[in-house]
Protein backbone atom coordinates (compact mmCIF):
# COMPACT_ATOMS: atom_id res chain seq x y z
CA UNK A 1 0.00 0.00 0.00
CA UNK A 2 2.81 2.62 1.41
CA UNK A 3 4.71 1.70 -2.15
CA UNK A 4 1.31 2.49 -3.84
CA UNK A 5 1.01 5.86 -2.86
CA UNK A 6 4.84 6.66 -3.32
CA UNK A 7 4.62 5.85 -6.61
CA UNK A 8 1.25 7.66 -7.48
CA UNK A 9 2.74 10.70 -5.59
CA UNK A 10 6.19 10.70 -7.61
CA UNK A 11 4.14 10.20 -10.93
CA UNK A 12 2.12 13.38 -9.84
CA UNK A 13 5.15 15.32 -9.02
CA UNK A 14 6.82 14.78 -12.34
CA UNK A 15 3.85 15.62 -14.21
CA UNK A 16 3.61 18.81 -12.55
CA UNK A 17 6.78 19.63 -12.82
CA UNK A 18 6.93 18.55 -16.69
CA UNK A 19 3.49 19.90 -17.96
CA UNK A 20 3.58 23.50 -18.74
CA UNK A 21 1.11 26.08 -17.58
CA UNK A 22 -1.71 27.09 -19.87
CA UNK A 23 -0.80 31.10 -20.66
CA UNK A 24 -3.51 32.20 -22.61
CA UNK A 25 -6.35 30.76 -19.94
CA UNK A 26 -3.56 32.36 -17.01
CA UNK A 27 -2.55 35.43 -18.27
CA UNK A 28 -6.25 36.30 -20.67
CA UNK A 29 -8.24 35.06 -18.55
CA UNK A 30 -6.76 37.17 -15.24
CA UNK A 31 -7.75 39.98 -17.62
CA UNK A 32 -11.15 38.74 -18.58
CA UNK A 33 -12.01 37.62 -14.40
CA UNK A 34 -10.87 40.87 -13.91
CA UNK A 35 -12.88 43.20 -16.00
CA UNK A 36 -16.15 41.33 -15.96
CA UNK A 37 -15.68 40.71 -12.07
CA UNK A 38 -16.18 36.72 -12.03
CA UNK A 39 -15.61 34.26 -9.50
CA UNK A 40 -14.03 31.94 -12.17
CA UNK A 41 -12.70 31.48 -15.65
CA UNK A 42 -11.26 27.95 -17.24
CA UNK A 43 -10.15 27.18 -20.49
CA UNK A 44 -13.78 26.32 -21.37
CA UNK A 45 -15.02 29.33 -21.46
CA UNK A 46 -13.01 29.70 -25.09
CA UNK A 47 -12.57 25.51 -25.63
CA UNK A 48 -14.52 22.67 -26.09
CA UNK A 49 -14.04 20.37 -23.15
CA UNK A 50 -12.85 17.16 -23.88
CA UNK A 51 -11.39 18.57 -27.57
CA UNK A 52 -7.31 19.03 -28.03
CA UNK A 53 -6.67 22.49 -27.08
CA UNK A 54 -6.85 23.65 -30.52
CA UNK A 55 -10.34 23.62 -30.69
CA UNK A 56 -12.49 26.39 -29.86
CA UNK A 57 -15.93 26.89 -28.99
CA UNK A 58 -17.80 30.21 -30.58
CA UNK A 59 -16.72 32.77 -27.73
CA UNK A 60 -13.46 31.61 -28.45
CA UNK A 61 -13.17 31.59 -32.00
CA UNK A 62 -14.94 35.38 -31.45
CA UNK A 63 -11.61 35.98 -28.92
CA UNK A 64 -9.59 34.43 -31.10
CA UNK A 65 -10.24 37.01 -34.32
CA UNK A 66 -9.66 39.32 -32.31
CA UNK A 67 -6.64 38.87 -30.62
CA UNK A 68 -5.30 38.22 -34.33
CA UNK A 69 -1.97 39.98 -34.63
CA UNK A 70 -1.28 40.50 -31.51
CA UNK A 71 1.14 37.33 -31.03
CA UNK A 72 0.45 36.34 -27.61
CA UNK A 73 1.96 32.92 -26.81
CA UNK A 74 5.22 34.18 -28.89
CA UNK A 75 5.35 37.36 -26.88
CA UNK A 76 5.14 35.40 -23.65
CA UNK A 77 7.25 32.42 -24.77
CA UNK A 78 10.12 35.03 -25.68
CA UNK A 79 9.55 37.18 -22.05
CA UNK A 80 10.38 33.95 -20.19
CA UNK A 81 14.34 34.50 -21.64
CA UNK A 82 14.15 38.01 -19.76
CA UNK A 83 14.46 39.09 -16.32
CA UNK A 84 11.26 38.91 -13.99
CA UNK A 85 10.91 43.01 -14.22
CA UNK A 86 10.89 42.84 -18.14
CA UNK A 87 8.35 39.58 -18.09
CA UNK A 88 6.19 41.66 -15.74
CA UNK A 89 6.04 44.46 -18.06
CA UNK A 90 5.21 42.98 -21.18
CA UNK A 91 2.61 40.86 -19.05
CA UNK A 92 1.06 44.04 -18.13
CA UNK A 93 1.34 45.44 -21.82
CA UNK A 94 -0.49 42.57 -23.28
CA UNK A 95 -3.19 42.26 -20.25
CA UNK A 96 -4.15 46.38 -21.59
CA UNK A 97 -4.55 45.15 -25.15
CA UNK A 98 -6.33 42.44 -24.32
CA UNK A 99 -8.50 44.76 -22.39
CA UNK A 100 -8.73 46.94 -25.59
CA UNK A 101 -9.92 43.59 -27.18
CA UNK A 102 -12.87 42.88 -24.49
CA UNK A 103 -14.02 46.37 -24.73
CA UNK A 104 -14.36 45.51 -28.30
CA UNK A 105 -16.23 42.65 -27.86
CA UNK A 106 -18.90 44.20 -25.83
CA UNK A 107 -20.34 46.10 -27.91
CA UNK A 108 -20.51 43.31 -30.58
CA UNK A 109 -24.16 41.47 -31.04
CA UNK A 110 -23.94 37.63 -30.31
CA UNK A 111 -25.96 34.79 -32.62
CA UNK A 112 -29.23 35.75 -30.31
CA UNK A 113 -29.16 39.58 -30.41
CA UNK A 114 -27.69 40.69 -26.90
CA UNK A 115 -24.13 41.89 -27.02
CA UNK A 116 -21.15 40.00 -25.42
CA UNK A 117 -20.97 42.38 -22.43
CA UNK A 118 -24.84 41.31 -21.56
CA UNK A 119 -24.36 37.47 -21.79
CA UNK A 120 -21.36 37.59 -20.07
CA UNK A 121 -22.79 39.81 -17.03
CA UNK A 122 -25.52 37.05 -17.07
CA UNK A 123 -22.93 34.03 -17.02
CA UNK A 124 -24.34 32.40 -20.16
CA UNK A 125 -20.73 31.64 -21.19
CA UNK A 126 -19.57 28.26 -20.32
CA UNK A 127 -16.51 28.16 -18.14
CA UNK A 128 -17.28 31.16 -15.99
CA UNK A 129 -19.09 31.61 -12.78
CA UNK A 130 -20.65 34.93 -11.49
CA UNK A 131 -19.72 36.04 -7.96
CA UNK A 132 -22.24 34.77 -5.33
Amino acid sequence: MRRSVRIILAAWVAVMFLVPPVEGQNKLGKAFKKKYKLRTVTCYACHVKGEDKDVLNPFGKKIDKLIEGMHVTERLEAAKELEIEEQDLIEEEIGKEFLGVLKKLDTMKTPCGKTYAEIIAAGKIEGTKLPK
